[in-house]
């Protein structure tokens, strides 16, 4: 049964990385080991983020056409690592399918629970990796930061000025087996920690993917607004756009972002105040 479901919410999910927010840190040495891991930290913040977003996935292969859903996302880091809850809102017929991934009460590293519509309860899946793939989409759970990618040792390719980001980190990673990538290539913003693009080489070093995020301070918080992704091999993409963010600056219940919690997620009354936040925040005509 557990082996149906779980099929089951792949095949739903593709299966399920979302709006992701970052604090600033204080700049570390140009170690890349140190940046990658501030941008961890960045991309899942301390304070409990609420995002709607939008995902969208396009395919120019005949019989591909288009795919959307929306969704509800809360994110935080605590002190045993990072945790985001996805629940999806539509297709109406999909309403309250998601997943969590979070810190594994039992093993170290993080776990993933699917919430499916065979079963509204969080089943955990095993194991999670960086290269599946988000609902079915081109993203991988990396590119939403939903994991943290397991990589050979990182190697720093020095800096870049960009007229839109200033400063960027540019580096260098392989991944420990090269089932899919040879190898990535991350810029990361040199003030907030955040990624600006990532290309992914195929294993015969040919450009594959290009993953580009656009950000932007919410509460002071620099902020992940969009995600997105182009296929330069089947010229598939995907988008990731946030459409309401806020900060829940008050502490915010354990249960929330745990398996147990994953059927209130939707409930959470702090919705109805980001909905308030984002009309007063969006521009009026006169």
């Amino acid at each position: 049964m557990f082996r149906t479901i779980t099929r089951a919410a792949l095949a739903t999910l593709a299966v399920l990385p979302l709006a992701v927010a970052g604090d600033a840190m204080a700049a570390p040495d140009a170690d890349p080991v140190a940046l990658l891991a501030e941008m961890q930290r960045a991309l899942v913040p301390s304070v409990a983020q609420f995002s709607r977003v939008h995902v969208t996935a396009r395919s120019d292969q005949p019989g591909g056409g288009s795919k959307d859903w929306d969704a509800l996302v809360i994110r935080q880091r605590d002190e045993q690592g990072p945790r985001t809850a996805f629940s999806l809102t539509k297709p109406a017929n999909l309403k309250g399918v998601g997943m969590l991934t979070a810190p594994h009460p039992r093993k170290p590293g993080l776990g993933l629970w699917l919430v499916t519509s065979e079963e509204r309860r969080a089943v955990e899946y095993s194991p999670l990796e960086a290269d599946r793939q988000f609902l079915s989409t081109r993203f991988n759970f990396d590119d939403v930061a939903l994991t943290n990618r397991e990589t050979q040792p990182p190697i720093l390719l020095g800096s870049e000025q960009d007229s839109t980001h200033g400063e960027m980190w540019k580096i260098e990673t392989r991944p420990l087996l090269d089932r899919y990538y040879s190898r990535m290539l991350t810029w990361l913003d040199a003030d907030t920690y955040l990624p600006v693009k990532r290309e992914y080489y195929d294993r015969a070093g040919k450009l594959w993917k290009v993953v580009s995020w656009e950000t932007k301070k919410i509460d002071g918080i620099p902020t992940v607004t969009s995600i997105e992704l182009h296929d330069l091999q089947s010229r598939d993409t995907a988008s990731w756009r946030v459409q309401a963010v806020a900060y829940h600056h008050d502490a915010l219940a354990k249960r929330v972002l745990s398996p147990i919690g994953m059927d209130e997620v939707q409930a959470h009354p702090f919705w109805s105040q980001l909905d308030e936040l984002a009309h007063a925040q969006a521009p009026h005509p006169p």
